[in-house]
């Protein structure tokens, strides 16, 4: 059932591009890594290019990054942070589908594992990945790619 389901959440998405272009096209984002004994939660969204991405999302009207990264965190996936537990990885630019914009990327080390409350209406899968792991699934987003490259050599 949950096949079916991302598979009509992907035809979704395309056929709901323009919406995507007008909405996504030029505005401010957040990514999320949050790890735990060196695993990465990743998630897909149902209505989505069905890849494996990082929790975070688009920032409100005037909204300070950091506050808007942890919002997001806490909306996808009921992880409560600090500001000060996030460390800022870097600013990217997103460029697929004729879409983009830009993010901040954060990374958040836990010293425990986080309780899970994915947004069901919103987020298809959550899975715990090493960071190998992530970057070889034939399914990763770019942005993913990017911001964990970025981390990894930092």
């Amino acid at each position: 059932m949950r096949s079916v389901l991302e598979k009509l959440g992907k035809i979704t998405f395309f056929l709901a591009w323009p919406v995507f272009y007008v909405y996504l096209n030029g505005r401010e984002r957040t990514r999320v890594v949050l790890v735990h004994e060196g695993k990465i939660l990743a998630t897909k969204n149902w209505v989505s290019d069905s890849k494996w991405s990082l929790p975070g999302g688009g920032l409100h009207k005037n909204e300070p990054i950091v506050p808007g990264a942890l919002r997001e965190l806490h909306e996808e996936t009921g992880v409560q942070l600090e500001a000060g537990q996030l460390r800022y990885i870097g600013h990217f630019k997103y460029q697929a589908y004729g879409l983009h914009f830009s993010y901040h990327a954060f990374i958040a080390e836990l010293p425990k594992v986080p309780t899970l409350k994915i947004q069901a209406h919103e987020i298809s899968q959550a899975q715990c990945f090493t960071p190998a792991g992530l970057l070889g699934q034939k399914d990763v987003a770019p942005d993913v790619q990017q911001v964990l490259k970025t981390w990894l050599h930092q």
